[in-house]
């Protein structure tokens, strides 16, 4: 019987590599299909291959050498099918975010008042990432001025003028039309003490402030912010211009 024991040995990893194989390319398969994603198939299917190679191997009369290539083997279909299930995950969390940007869209094509669709572009941020503020700044004849914003440093942005604080970052975000992550703080910024910043134009409408006061933002928090203001941007844009022509119309009124 033990000169069986290898042969067993060998079909019993052989058929758990199998079905990790099987699940593993379910789990890509379902995650979206995505290039990268597909990638991951060339060394499941490798893997499938030397598991047949083990087993020729094993005929070949070289069976402890096959079974140590296959527990190796094993494990790197383990680390592949961990990947294959965060891969998953990361597309379900894009998803999800899609779906959330797709929402504000069909909001602001609605054309709400400027106040709410203010508002609700702030509340969309907010679910983008973990930021203690939160600001959009708008330009007017005085230059850029904040016109919203949540969090802790309310009190400042409020008093801003009286204080005689401005943000920097928000300034060269708009003048370069560029996202400008925050490289030195300043006592006279509105939100000193956040060193960790991001500001992002909302085309020629504005800027939108997000930071904290500590931990650096993370890459996804950053491409989440910046893919809504790419989409926010024109459309409050546009909200702001029928708001201006609402006005105007109204004052011709009632000067005729």
């Amino acid at each position: 019987p033990g000169q069986y024991m290898p042969w067993l040995r060998l079909q019993k990893l052989a058929g758990e590599m199998r079905l990790l194989v099987a699940l593993s390319a379910l789990g890509i398969v379902h995650s979206g299909a995505q290039l990268w994603t597909l990638a991951l198939l060339l060394p499941l299917w490798g893997t499938h291959q030397a598991v047949r190679y083990g087993v020729f191997r094993l005929h070949s009369g070289d069976a402890s050498r096959a079974l140590a290539e296959l527990d190796s083997l094993q494990t790197i279909l383990l680390n592949l099918h961990k990947q294959s299930n965060r891969a998953r995950r990361e597309l379900q969390a894009s998803q999800e975010e899609t779906n959330l940007l797709e929402e504000m869209t069909r909001y602001l094509t609605t054309r709400p008042d400027l106040g709410r669709a203010l508002e609700h572009v702030l509340g969309v941020a907010q679910r983008l990432g973990h930021f203690e503020s939160l600001a959009i700044f708008q330009i007017g004849p005085e230059g850029l001025q904040p016109v919203l914003c949540r969090g802790p440093l309310q009190g400042r942005v409020n008093n801003a003028g009286l204080l005689k604080l401005s943000e920097p970052l928000a300034l060269a975000a708009f003048h370069s039309g560029q996202p400008q992550l925050l490289r030195q703080d300043d006592a006279t910024r509105i939100f000193a003490g956040e060193t960790a910043a991001l500001a992002v134009p909302l085309a020629h409408f504005g800027v939108i402030y997000a930071g904290r006061a500590r931990h650096f933002l993370a890459e996804k928090e950053c491409r989440g912010l910046m893919w809504m203001a790419s989409r926010a941007g024109p459309l409050l844009e546009g909200i702001h211009r029928h708001y201006q022509r609402d006005q105007e119309l109204s004052q011709s009124r009632q000067h005729s």
